[in-house]
């Protein structure tokens, strides 16, 4: 899908009977990246409408445009980190935690997240740099493990998924194994071509 932003500006509240002469355009495409153009002689004209107070939003839950696997974030290990040690200091406050995020029964005040990201390997929120197959040269992946991962990871992990069985965990790539990169380390640097199909094959282990 594609968008297009534009942002406008007044010096004044957007009311009835003002007017709009500035915007700021950026493209979907980059061909315009916070364009300004002046509007006049034909600016954007405000009109009344029905008091604020009196403003209504109509739902039309029939009306499907989309579906959604879910909301969540990411958890990355420094995140899991700081939570792993909340649990051992703050046990209840823990708890209470991962309940407002994650606990989706009826009449929970809770952001129920529904979804979680985490990183295959190390990500740039990491104490350090790892990949699930650190074995230079293993093209056949035959030492792949996430024996690296630290253990509070997963720890805090199956805390979540105790408080919600149902949530939908998504994997994703953060960075190749060092040793398949030009730069022989995690921490910058290209894959090589000669290690595509090892990627690849790494990728759908993961």
């Amino acid at each position: 899908m594609r968008y297009t932003l534009i942002f406008l500006t007044s010096t004044f509240l957007c009311a009835s009977g003002q007017q709009i002469y500035d915007s700021f355009t950026t493209t979907w495409d980059r061909t315009s990246l916070f364009t300004y153009k002046n509007l006049s002689p034909s600016p954007i004209n405000f009109q009344s409408g029905v008091p604020a107070g009196d403003a209504v939003i109509n739902l039309t839950p029939e009306t499907i445009y989309q579906t959604m696997d879910g909301f969540g974030a990411t958890l990355t290990d420094s995140s899991a980190q700081l939570m792993y040690n909340m649990k051992n200091a703050a046990s209840q406050n823990y708890w209470d935690l991962l309940g407002y995020l994650f606990d989706i029964g009826d009449g929970k005040q809770s952001a129920g997240f529904s979804a979680l990201r985490i990183s295959i390997g190390a990500s740039d929120f990491s104490a350090s740099a790892y990949s699930w197959d650190d074995t230079s040269g293993d093209t056949s992946l035959s030492q792949f493990n996430t024996n690296s991962v630290p253990s509070y990871a997963w720890t805090v992990l199956a805390d979540i998924k105790s408080i919600q069985p149902s949530i939908k965990l998504y994997v994703l790539p953060w960075s190749p194994p060092g040793w398949m990169k030009d730069s022989g380390t995690m921490k910058g640097g290209s894959l090589k071509s000669q290690y595509f199909t090892t990627y690849a094959n790494y990728l759908l282990k993961s």
